[in-house]
């Protein structure tokens, strides 16, 4: 699923909860990085059932600016969150993000044939 994605490149997420370990023995851990322990998970002799906790639909600058607006009070927690920033950055990276998911799942559907 992952062939040809780059080893390191920007994630968008903007999650209040999260997959953590310790995971039962089923799980693989397929992606991590270091805001995430658990980026994409596999069930072992099961590739195919695949879980991201970041998506494609984050890399919009639409829907950046629009959760930027909506979850004002959440992004205060903790103090110093960037909400133009978060936007900026999120503009700057849209398109690559989008080549890279598109990668994704053209590598999956792939998979699954």
């Amino acid at each position: 699923m992952f062939g040809g994605v780059p080893r390191s490149f920007p994630l968008f997420k903007w999650h209040g909860q999260a997959v953590l370990p310790p995971l039962p023995k089923e799980i693989e851990v397929l992606v991590t990085s270091a805001e995430c322990e658990v980026e994409a998970i596999s069930v072992r002799e099961q590739p195919h059932l695949v879980g991201l906790q970041f998506d494609n639909h984050a890399a919009a600058i639409s829907d950046v600016r629009v959760w930027a607006k909506k979850d004002q009070k959440w992004l205060s927690h903790p103090p110093g969150v960037d909400r133009a920033g978060l936007v900026k950055d999120a503009g700057k990276h849209e398109a690559f993000m989008g080549e890279q998911f598109e990668l994704m799942f053209n590598n999956y559907i792939k998979m699954l044939s």
